[in-house]
């Protein structure tokens, strides 16, 4: 019976942890009853109605490139920019803004090669600037607009084109910010990224860019999300998270995003000549990507508003930053920590908390083993059975997904699309896997269930001492979790 408690209370804790870890990640903050502009700040927030207005033009048909659907919208975002040099006052208001808002529309051949393959593609980007006060460097806001043929793409990534065109009201009718600030609405991400490849390659105000931010987005809703950077980060996050609406931030996505590959969006070109960046992204409704039920009616203007608010915010921030001087410093750890409270320190800082972690159970160990309350052959025992007990309930886990992907062909990939019940299935397979694991340390009833779960621990110190060097954004993962567990053992 005291055995049942203890797996319950376990449990129940991994249950409750994941729930307060992720909540941030699927519930994006409320929109506020007015978000226009007003005329009593020197500062315009984000206009959710105006992004909503412009977003409504732009998704009456699949914006492919090279089609009409693509041009026209195209068009009407760079006659809205056009505009705002017509702003009345605006050039009583500031003299350097009579230098105007320097808008164009791209054409330009995108050549890239990657893995043996090259591709070729024309791109029709538009591209604005707004010359700073006394510029230290530019400052690169982007989002694709460009869909694939099977949707509108309200959100993928219609979204990201309304916020930077949003954003360039904001701050064409507030404060000249101090930096130059570079929007592009880029061509040619679904199929070739030729948008952003000819910009970093061919344009002449990619030299002066130093700080790239870049939106994405991936099913109708949920939290704007922080899930990619430059491959030292510290500096960025450091000054992103200080000014942050809502933040949501995990360094580990950023290790998984850098160790399979690469960032798989627009930024990575834009990296190329920026010292730095970021990505946000919304994940909510993933079915709905690359669909027809990505579309308008679907889209959660919370979502939009956090995406779009969070990168007029940044753009204030670094907009008035002095970007002449070294802005990669190594890297962050962050991530969220009872709903919008980021905890975030530096690398090495990591390394410190994976040692205190390591010396903690080694700590315990040696006080079970002086009161004689625990013995080797049962911490080995528990050790040595973790890892092909966790071999065998990932691959149960998928084989079980696999089974139901055969039953429901609409499944897709579960990292990547799963269904419309991801958060359900997710606990589903989270239970189902820790009662493999159960199941299988239940077979040794001759050793005690903490001398168990100290030898499986071995493995968090082990993973935690790796990571900590080799993937710090990881690393609190196995140290935060090991420092947990081992006051109850």
């Amino acid at each position: 019976m005291k055995n049942i408690i203890t797996i319950v209370l376990i449990a129940a804790a991994a249950v409750l942890g994941a729930f307060i870890s992720t909540y941030p990640l699927h519930n994006p903050p409320g929109v506020p009853e007015k978000s226009g502009p007003s005329a009593f700040s020197a500062y315009p927030p984000f206009s959710l109605e105006r992004a909503m207005e412009d977003l409504e033009v732009i998704t009456r048909q699949p914006r492919v490139p090279g089609t009409q659907g693509y041009a026209a919208a195209r068009d009407y975002i760079a006659a809205e920019l056009n505009e705002l040099n017509e702003i009345e006052g605006l050039k009583e208001i500031d003299e350097l803004k009579e230098l105007g808002l320097e808008v164009e529309i791209t054409d330009s051949i995108s050549v890239r090669s990657q893995a043996g393959n090259a591709n070729a593609a024309r791109a029709r980007s538009v591209v604005a600037r707004l010359p700073g006060t006394d510029s230290t460097g530019a400052v690169l806001l982007g989002g694709h607009l460009d869909t694939v043929h099977t949707t509108t793409g309200a959100s993928d990534c219609g979204a990201a084109a309304v916020s930077v065109l949003e954003t360039a009201r904001a701050l064409a009718e507030g404060p000249t910010p101090q930096n130059d600030i570079i929007f592009l609405i880029e061509d040619g991400e679904e199929t070739s990224r030729s948008g952003s490849n000819s910009f970093a390659t061919r344009h002449r105000w990619a030299q002066d860019v130093r700080v790239a931010i870049n939106l994405e987005a991936m099913g109708t809703g949920g939290s704007s999300l922080l899930y990619v950077t430059g491959q030292e980060n510290r500096w960025i996050i450091n000054e992103a998270l200080q000014v942050m609406p809502n933040p949501v931030a995990y360094s580990f996505a950023n290790d998984l995003i850098w160790t399979t590959g690469t960032g798989g969006s627009d930024l990575d070109q834009f990296l190329t000549v920026a010292e730095t960046g970021l990505g946000l992204v919304y994940l909510n409704n993933v079915p709905a990507y690359h669909s027809m039920a990505d579309s308008i009616e679907n889209l959660d203007p919370a979502s939009l508003y956090h995406h779009g608010n969070t990168m007029l915010s940044l753009a204030r921030h670094f907009g008035s930053l002095d970007l002449d001087r070294d802005l990669s410093r190594g890297n962050a750890v962050y991530f969220n920590l009872l709903s919008r409270f980021v905890v975030h320190y530096p690398a090495w800082a990591g390394v410190i908390i994976a040692l205190i972690a390591a010396a903690a159970l080694a700590a315990v160990l040696l006080a079970g083993f002086r009161s004689r309350r625990l013995e080797w052959k049962g911490i080995i025992l528990g050790a040595a059975v973790f890892l092909p007990f966790a071999i065998a309930a990932t691959a149960l886990s998928g084989l079980l997904w696999y089974l139901l992907r055969i039953i429901d062909p609409r499944l897709q990939v579960f990292l990547v699309g799963v269904s419309y019940d991801r958060p359900l299935y997710s606990l589903a397979f989270a239970l189902f896997a820790a009662a493999l694991m159960t199941a299988g340390y239940a077979l040794f009833k001759k050793r005690t269930p903490v001398e168990l779960a100290l030898g499986a621990a071995l493995w968090s110190a082990l993973l935690s001492l790796l990571s900590a060097f080799a993937l710090p954004g990881s690393s609190y993962i196995f140290s935060l979790s090991l420092l947990f567990l081992l006051p109850p053992l």
